[in-house]
């Protein structure tokens, strides 16, 4: 039912896929059908295992009339109120043996985090030349065409009423540094969302209960945090409910099982945004709008790096894939990250056309793949070495460079330490465990395979080009300072 679901709303059972399925899968001996069927299962049951539908249903039915920025900023807030629900309860957990401080601690640092993409995701426009600052930032006056929908009423998070009463309850039980350390959890915290979202024109509708959890923590109460005439209606926009469900409507037989579970269904909040950036970023670069091609695409690389913790798969129809397909898969190559170098890589060819198109490079239409390829080689060439003439494709080629720095020393690499962290790069075993360990090893590949091998190449043949032009200099600099220092200038 879920994977038709999928395909109605165009999802991960199109065509398309299914024909990238059947081509990834020529040559191998276990029948397609039996490993799409294994695919579609292993979807499924994450998808439930996570929690992650009723979360996408609100992503996927806006209640505004013709949304922007409405699906990537509800997103985004499910990410903040899950922060919220672990927040709560790694600071009402009393087993002896977790130390609670470092606990609290990231995910306030990540709550933090959140907040300020989402501003760069809300308003990030602003900044931009040419950019359509008036259909998305919520900085302007209300109403507007098209606008999110507002009440005079404040809102109600469930998720941080959790939060609220776990500080109220722990603080008597609490050490002197671990009261000191959630002050400044909670400060850092409150600060933050005001210095964020200041800006903005209309409140949350949820800044009377951060007062009431500065009280909780023994901060007085934030002045800024005033009423405003109007707020966004949180309650019609966010549905926290359906976010506190994931608590409270699950039985969880394990310590840390809630922990686990939300952890990757926060990821797959900040998956969605990050593919949103990529495809938007795909289609200015297609309209020749580089330079909003590139800002786009740093926010994703910003989005990715940023949140170091979470094991995501980003850019990608099918985000939900994740670390359980990792686990489960028979090769141990986890489709959400071989996908994500895909989608990713796919940003990047109109990039290569442009630059063929632009330059003295012959037309790669009228030319062999080989061929075709050394042509765009040489047309991003010419853009490296010549940047004034192209100002706005070196640019977008800048970004491209990194967001791949983004995914694979960020996304990638850590991704596969938190993976070693958990069951060991060097783990043998057979059956789920063997798996596993499949997946660890795919998880390395990924880091060490540049994401843009022909951007790789241009770099190799700037350098290469530089290194024969400056030949008879080479040492000169070295020289130069050990005959400083012959003559005591240094």
């Amino acid at each position: 039912a879920v994977y038709v679901q999928r395909q109605q709303r165009g999802g991960g059972g199109s065509d398309q896929w299914l024909q990238k399925q059947r081509d990834e899968w020529s040559g191998r001996s276990e029948p397609l059908q039996k490993w799409l069927d294994t695919k579609k299962r292993v979807i499924m049951l994450y998808e439930e295992y996570i929690h992650l539908l009723p979360l996408q249903q609100i992503w996927e039915n806006p209640a505004t009339e013709k949304p922007v920025l409405e699906p990537c900023f509800v997103a985004a807030f499910h990410g903040i109120e899950l922060c919220f629900l672990l927040l709560a309860e790694f600071i009402s957990d009393d087993r002896k043996y977790v130390f609670r401080r470092p606990r609290v601690e990231m995910v306030a640092n990540d709550i933090q985090k959140q907040c300020l993409l989402l501003t760069e995701v809300v308003d990030g426009e602003l900044e931009e030349d040419n950019a359509h600052v008036s259909r998305a930032s919520l900085t302007q006056h209300f109403p507007f065409e098209a606008c999110p929908p507002t009440t005079k009423q404040a809102s109600h998070s469930p998720c941080l009423q959790r939060l609220v009463n776990a500080v109220e309850a722990s603080k008597a039980g609490m050490t002197v540094a671990e009261r000191n350390s959630l002050i400044k959890v909670v400060l850092n915290i409150t600060n933050t969302f005001d210095s964020s979202f200041s800006r903005w024109t209309v409140g949350l509708g949820i800044e009377h209960q951060l007062n009431e959890l500065r009280v909780a923590a023994g901060l007085a109460e934030e002045a800024r945090f005033r009423a405003r005439a109007r707020n966004l209606d949180y309650a019609q926009l966010v549905h926290p409910e359906v976010v506190e469900a994931t608590l409270s409507g699950e039985v969880y037989e394990h310590e840390e099982d809630f922990f686990f579970r939300t952890v990757h269904l926060g990821s797959e909040c900040w998956a969605f945004v990050v593919h949103n950036r990529v495809a938007i970023a795909q289609q200015c670069a297609e309209e020749g709008q580089w330079n909003i091609a590139a800002a786009r695409i740093i926010q994703a690389s910003s989005q990715d790096a940023a949140l170091p913790w979470r094991p995501h798969s980003d850019a990608d129809q099918h985000e939900s894939e994740g670390l359980f397909a990792a686990k489960v898969s028979s090769n141990g190559n986890a489709h959400a990250l071989t996908s994500a170098h895909h989608s990713a890589a796919t940003i990047a060819e109109s990039a290569r056309q442009a630059a063929a198109e632009q330059t003295s490079a012959p037309d790669p239409q009228q030319s062999a793949a080989a061929e075709a390829r050394e042509v765009k080689l040489k047309g991003l060439l010419e853009v490296y070495e010549e940047p004034d003439s192209h100002a706005g494709l070196y640019n977008y080629a800048k970004a491209l460079e990194d967001v791949e720095a983004g995914l694979l020393a960020g996304f990638f690499y850590k991704h596969f330490c938190l993976a070693s962290n958990v069951i060991g790069s060097e783990s043998k075993g057979t059956g789920y465990m063997g798996s596993t360990n499949r997946a660890i090893t795919a998880l390395k590949a990924t880091f060490q395979t540049p994401l843009y091998p022909l951007l790789d190449q241009v770099r190799s043949a700037l350098g290469a080009k530089i290194d024969l032009e400056l030949a008879h200099l080479k040492g000169r600099i070295m020289d130069n300072i050990e005959a400083k220092r012959g003559h005591g200038h240094i």
